[in-house]
């Protein structure tokens, strides 16, 4: 019996309740750049990119993936909008939406109490 069960039944809740709430199909990667943009604000996607641990092209497609309308212009859940620097159309700062702020809320609340 691993010594840190508590911690691990969390992350398993965690990811059972972005599934409940976003997609029942998610990938640990989608999961891994929705709470990446929610730890760090503000922040450009290269950023988002480096903290992850993953591709500056996977960050854009998971990224794009949670906005109201998905990489594959398909309606998306709308959980992330990106800012675009007017002086570098190049730069993208990913943030929460409203949406995405409530359901964070919901996954944290149900994993932490």
């Amino acid at each position: 019996m691993s010594s840190h069960q508590a911690e691990l039944k969390k992350v398993v809740a965690m990811l059972q309740s972005y599934r409940r709430h976003v997609d029942e199909n998610a990938s640990l990667k989608a999961v891994l750049v929705f709470l990446t943009v929610a730890l760090e604000p503000g922040s450009d996607q290269v950023h988002i990119g480096e903290v992850s641990g993953l591709h500056r092209a996977v960050v854009s497609k998971y990224i794009a993936d949670l906005t109201a309308l998905t990489s594959t212009k398909q309606p998306g859940p709308g959980l992330v909008e990106n800012a675009i620097d007017p002086r570098n159309l190049r730069y993208r700062y990913p943030r929460l939406t409203p949406k995405g702020e409530r359901v964070l809320e919901k996954i944290v609340k149900e994993t932490f109490g």
